[in-house]
């Protein structure tokens, strides 16, 4: 019998599975946006410091 691999029923492996691969994707996607906003303060202050 085959099993599908993180359909997430719960009180189940798959449910752990399920649950911990959609948390490391959250993480991901989390420190992806930090990048970014971090790249748009650096690149917003260094333009302002232009302009003044």
């Amino acid at each position: 019998m085959e099993r599908k691999i993180g359909s997430g029923r719960k009180g189940t492996v798959d449910e752990e599975e399920y649950l911990l691969k959609s948390v490391t994707k959250l993480v991901a996607r989390w420190t992806a946006i930090q990048r970014k906003i971090s790249g748009a303060h650096v690149a917003l202050a260094l333009t302002t410091s232009a302009i003044f």
